[in-house]
């Protein structure tokens, strides 16, 4: 009896983020956001895409960084409070089985704001 296994799972992706989801818009760029880990009880992973749900691209904003057993989620550039308050991103891993099987992970990021502008006055200021 020779008994092959077949690909009936999909990836699961799991993640733990810091803050719950809710970042100031000052965290460092080098900081590691959130932990992602993806796993396949029956394939290998042969590709990992971070997505920007609102353009439906690879996020700008964004990234993963591999490490050992798992992703860190990093940051390409600075988070602006003022230019977007909320990233919703969907990790999508692919397995190498077949048929190839893709699972999904969406989740938000939450930018709190830094009081980081001066004020800006309407009409100018004269003293009394």
């Amino acid at each position: 009896i020779n008994i092959v296994n077949i690909n009936d799972e999909k990836p699961e992706i799991s993640t733990s983020i810091l803050g719950s989801g809710n970042i100031a818009e000052n965290i460092g760029v080098n900081s590691s956001l959130a932990i992602i880990r993806i796993r396949d009880a029956d394939s290998d992973i042969t590709s990992v895409q971070l997505v920007d749900n609102s353009t439906g691209m690879e996020s700008d904003t964004f990234k993963l960084i591999v490490n050992d057993i798992s992703y860190n989620l990093g940051l390409k550039r600075s988070l602006d409070y003022e230019e977007r308050k909320n990233h919703t991103l969907t990790v999508i891993a692919t397995d190498s089985g077949f048929p190839v099987i893709t699972g999904y992970y969406s989740f938000t990021i939450n930018v709190l704001d830094v009081n980081d502008n001066p004020p800006i006055f309407q009409t100018p200021h004269s003293p009394p």
